[in-house]
């Protein structure tokens, strides 16, 4: 999908004002318009001349809308940011179910908004602490952070709206539980029914994502895809192809995705996922349009452009990505209260215990508990439900009272967002900024680069609602570890296919890490001396986690996620900033 830039600015009869675009980037016009003594543009920005979405104007196909006193702009499908521009006004407006971020910056006569930050650049800037500590630290990047200062976020669930005379801005949350349709069931006394409500409101996100009723499933064989896969089969869908990314043919994954296949009767298609074929997209995956700190980015970029050889371009892929944040979560919610009934010095104890034992070296069951254990001794509740790894103040040190800054932003947004909401739900909102949002756009910039149209199902603003009214008041059999979703998955396959322990898309750790690519662009870490992570970074600990790959240790997962997380964003960083300078 195309990347858009959006600009208010004085600059009345001047010509372009594109930013320098980057190689393999294009440009086209949406709009120029004169408003209130002011020039609003939206330009449509191509990564390369192939397939995308361009953006479209109410009621119009052309470059200029016919009344420009009002125009409404949809950035993508449904689930995608909108630009509305009424009354001398600018709103763009964040859905809970965008996949994409969009940031803005404002300078001294002019607001610029683009989901790509690469646009928004500009030689000269400071990075912001606070962003480099949630890339190495959380799951998702909370609050209006970016690596700029001088560039922001607006977080999902809110809209900014410019008073393009004074240029003055307003954040607000947007409406949260619209009506999401005739399926919702309000106080439904039977499980049939409402697993009937979710199959209705499943069926007609996809049959809006897929006009041709055919495309491709991302498919590990799990809950989530492989609920995706039954309504398409339910449906009579049979031109679907289920394309699985294996590790190999001894993957047990691999057997069972193909055993859910035939019991649907859908195509079945595995592409295999080898680490040195990884390493020959690992310059592509540094050029992506938005920073990612899960490692599994690097099988989905690869089954992407094996996507890309093996499927029409006009295929649409579904991705099942996001159904654990809608319809799971809960439990681990209430685990982690329990946790913090712990007095602070106990679970702070218990913190040092996995520090003094090296405990990131020794992947198990003590690592996987104290792990835990630590991130909540770190952190404050719920802020919890984002961190990702428990290395802080272990492989590198945030300066005093950046966390709780952190922190207390995400409270502020939750309070926000889910004003007005059920008590209930409040878990949900912060999982969808951890889970949901943080994987879907790790997945959605992937199939962007290679030029994959893609649509993510449990996105749909409809199902999104639906569940934060109605899935969060149900029994717990159905509310917790995505109990609605896997019974309404049995209906189509074996329950023995749904009810399994399963590893999900990932890699192999230690062959991945271990590949001379890898470990030649950790190693450029190493040698910078002025790199993004200066200063907070403890550089004797992280080469001996450079010389434990190189001797193909294992380690603990989240050990190679911070990893990935610091690799990925310095070359990021770095790449962007050197493109803004050549600028």
């Amino acid at each position: 999908m195309p990347r858009f830039l959006l600009g208010i600015t004085s600059r009345l009869g001047e010509g372009s004002v594109l930013p320098k675009l980057r190689p393999q980037q294009t440009a086209s016009l949406v709009f120029d318009l004169p408003v209130a003594g002011r020039r609003c543009v939206l330009y449509r920005v191509a990564h390369r001349a192939g397939p995308g979405v361009r953006p479209t104007l109410a009621g119009e196909t052309g470059p200029v809308a016919p009344d420009p006193r009002t125009i409404t702009i949809s950035l993508g499908d449904d689930a995608d940011a909108v630009v509305t521009l009424a009354q001398d006004k600018l709103s763009v407006t964040v859905p809970l179910s965008c996949v994409r971020q969009v940031y803005h910056r404002r300078d001294a006569e002019a607001w610029w908004f683009s989901d790509d930050p690469r646009l928004l650049i500009r030689p000269g800037m400071s990075l912001d602490v606070r962003w480099l500590l949630c890339q190495l630290e959380l799951g998702a990047h909370p609050g209006p952070y970016t690596p700029w200062r001088e560039i922001r976020r607006i977080p999902l669930g809110m809209s900014l709206t410019v008073d393009v005379a004074s240029l003055a801005a307003q954040e607000a949350p947007t409406p949260l539980l619209e009506d999401a349709g005739g399926a919702s069931p309000a106080g439904a006394a039977t499980d049939q029914v409402r697993l009937d409500a979710v199959a209705e409101l499943l069926d007609d996100a996809m049959r809006r994502a897929c006009p041709r009723r055919r495309g491709v499933v991302l498919f590990s064989g799990g809950v989530d895809s492989g609920l995706i896969a039954a309504r398409a089969a339910e449906m009579g869908w049979k031109e679907f192809v289920l394309a699985h990314s294996s590790r190999g043919p001894r993957d047990l994954e691999t057997e069972n995705a193909r055993q859910m296949a035939a019991a649907l009767k859908l195509q079945f298609r595995a592409f295999e996922y080898r680490p040195e074929d990884a390493m020959t997209h690992l310059s592509e995956m540094f050029d992506a349009y938005t920073p990612a700190n899960d490692f599994s980015m690097m099988p989905t970029w690869t089954l992407a452009r094996q996507l890309l050889e093996a499927f029409p371009e006009e295929d649409v892929v579904l991705d099942g990505t996001g159904a654990d944040g809608v319809f799971g979560g809960l439990e681990k919610w209430k685990q982690a209260r329990l946790l913090y009934r712990v007095p602070a010095v106990a679970r702070k104890t218990a913190g040092w215990v996995y520090r003094a034992g090296r405990l990131w070296a020794r992947p198990g069951r003590a690592e996987n508990v104290l792990r835990i254990v630590r991130r909540c001794a770190l952190w404050p509740f719920p802020a919890f439900r984002v961190v990702l790894n428990p290395l802080g103040e272990i492989a590198y040190h945030a300066p005093r009272g950046v966390r709780r800054e952190v922190a207390q932003a995400l409270l502020n947004w939750l309070d926000r967002v889910a004003a007005g909401s059920p008590p209930a739900a409040r878990p949900k909102f912060v999982a969808l900024v951890s889970g949901t949002w943080r994987s879907s756009e790790k997945a959605a910039a992937a199939l962007d680069n290679a030029g994959v149209a893609q649509s993510f199902p449990f996105h749909d603003p409809k199902l999104l609602a639906f569940a934060l009214r109605e899935v969060t008041t149900w029994p717990a059999h159905l509310r917790e570890g995505k109990g609605s979703l896997k019974q309404l998955l049995t209906r189509s396959v074996p329950a023995a296919l749904v009810y399994r322990p399963k590893s999900g898309l990932s890699v192999l750790p230690v062959p991945t890490f271990g590949q001379p690519g890898f470990l030649r662009a950790f190693a450029e870490v190493l040698e910078t001396s002025a790199g993004p992570f200066e200063g907070l970074i403890d550089r004797r600990f992280v080469r001996g986690l450079f010389e434990a790959l190189e001797r193909r240790q294992g380690l603990a997962w989240f050990t190679y996620e911070f990893v990935w997380a610091l690799v990925f964003a310095h070359h990021w960083i770095t790449r962007i900033q050197q493109h803004a300078t050549a600028a």
